[in-house]
């Protein structure tokens, strides 16, 4: 069993995102669409062989759908299949690791099953023209972004990028909480000062213009260690400290049961949380493909 959170470059299109969700079937758990950043996060979760043939099936059709020549958004991307990190299911409900021998044993999950299906999709899409970056413990993602195709060459495919799909970071890694914090204000240098200052070996940021607002984004490494309640609440110190304050928080996509019973009930509504926004839920409770694509 596997999970794999599939980042497309379109989150405007309805039509398209529906026709590229549709194309993952049965595992398809989730789907979280953001015109600014156009941008479009799909969850996939289910047996290996299921999903690696879905993730096909996706890129597949984002390929022959999208343009990357044509894109314009807020999120920094190299592809129209962007970003395709596979996450062990196991990994779901293992506790965080409080010691190095647990945290061995946990990145040995993630090399194995996670990192199996990493190397096979970025072989397969390699061979179809697309150049892919692998990432994982020995490599960032932050570090393929700034340097793919200058002082980093791919690991498989073409040495330069697909004219039309351009070219794709293919991870292996444990689960993650990806949360925004929309602020109340149109400082964009303001929310990269408080993104640079919330950011830690736990937690990653990065401040967007969404146009109306600027928004803090965040990705939670270890929702044991930082709560999404504690992390609200020390953004929200943070920014009443340079006179700002947070308009709303969204949760991106699914999260991990263990992560939402890190967060008292009575604060769930108000963090943009819920049961049923849990991969373990969605497994258990599968939404019609037609009925799951969202969008703020």
């Amino acid at each position: 069993m596997i999970e794999c959170i599939v980042n497309v470059s379109e989150g405007s299109d309805a039509a398209r995102i529906a026709t590229i969700a549709s194309a993952a079937g049965v595992v398809l758990l989730d789907v979280h669409s953001d015109p600014v950043h156009n941008r479009s996060v799909l969850t996939l979760a289910g047996t290996s062989e299921s999903v690696m043939s879905a993730i096909r099936s996706v890129a597949t059709v984002s390929i022959a759908t999208l343009d990357i020549r044509d894109h314009t958004g807020v999120h920094p991307r190299l592809g129209v299949i962007d970003v395709v990190p596979f996450v062990p299911l196991p990994d779901l409900t293992t506790p965080a690791p409080d010691s190095d021998e647990a945290a061995r044993a946990g990145e040995g999950v993630v090399r194995g099953e996670a990192a199996r299906s990493r190397d096979e999709f970025a072989e397969w899409l390699g061979a179809k023209g697309v150049p892919c970056f692998l990432y994982g413990s020995q490599r960032r993602l932050s570090d393929i972004r700034r340097n793919a195709f200058t002082s980093l060459e791919p690991d498989t495919g073409p040495g330069r990028p697909h004219p039309s799909a351009g070219a794709c970071c293919v991870g292996a890694r444990r689960s993650l909480v990806a949360y925004n914090l929309w602020l109340r204000s149109h400082d964009l240098d303001l929310a990269r000062s408080i993104a640079a200052s919330m950011r830690r070996t736990t937690l990653q940021a990065m401040a967007f213009d969404m146009g109306d607002s600027v928004q803090a984004s965040f990705n939670v490494l270890d929702p044991h260690q930082l709560p999404l309640d504690k992390l609200y609440s020390e953004t929200s110190d943070l920014c009443s400290s340079r006179g700002v304050a947070i308009d709303h928080p969204e949760l991106v996509g699914l999260l991990p049961a263990r992560a939402l019973y890190e967060v008292q009930p009575r604060l769930w509504n108000t963090l943009d949380l819920s049961v049923t926004r849990t991969v373990e839920w969605r497994l258990w409770n599968p939404p019609l493909i037609e009925g799951n694509v969202s969008a703020r």
